[in-house]
């Protein structure tokens, strides 16, 4: 079922489809934000190992596309306040190390929330930077299972790079499609 497709192919597909997209390093931005763009009229959670949430907000209002529907963990920031600590519309977690606690934070979001109609993680790429490779597919396979556990989309965002291929090979199991951009 994996094949190469458009972005906006993702609307249609089934709400518990998961999809690895993988963009070239060129265009790795415009991908994400077009992706974004294509999502945020429906509610769902960001996950961001890239941006800071604040960076992130500023950005989407810069390139008018809407996040008043998302729900951001932020895995980057360091606030000075407690981690894990919800506030609005984000929750900051403090190290892209902490998969544990964000599939713990994932569990609760998705209880609180429960409109929630896509998981979007950006990125693949940037998480295993801070992981080890099995704890990455551990926690990508926990996370593409709840989203379908829950009845939501879930898109995994990462760099199409050589360095990236190995680990690209093994999550692209756990996916119902690989775009590549």
């Amino acid at each position: 079922m994996k094949s190469t497709a458009g972005i906006a192919e993702l609307k249609t597909m089934p709400e518990t489809a998961s999809v690895l997209v993988m963009a070239n390093p060129a265009s790795f931005e415009k991908t994400s934000l077009a992706m974004v763009k294509e999502f945020s009229r429906e509610p769902g959670i960001y996950i961001t190992f890239n941006w800071t949430h604040e960076a992130l907000v500023e950005l989407f209002k810069a390139q008018k596309i809407p996040s008043e529907k998302l729900f951001f963990i932020d895995m980057i920031s360091k606030t000075g306040q407690p981690e894990g600590l919800v506030k609005g519309n984000h929750l900051h977690l403090g190290s892209p190390k902490n998969l544990t606690e964000l599939s713990i934070a994932l569990d609760e979001i998705l209880a609180r929330y429960p409109e929630k109609k896509f998981l979007y993680l950006d990125s693949l790429s940037t998480m295993a930077v801070y992981n080890d490779p099995n704890a990455v597919i551990q926690f990508l396979h926990y996370f593409t299972n709840k989203s379908r556990e829950k009845h939501i989309q879930s898109i995994i965002l990462a760099l199409n790079d050589e360095g990236s291929s190995k680990l690209l090979s093994v999550i692209s199991q756990f996916v119902n499609k690989v775009i590549r951009k």
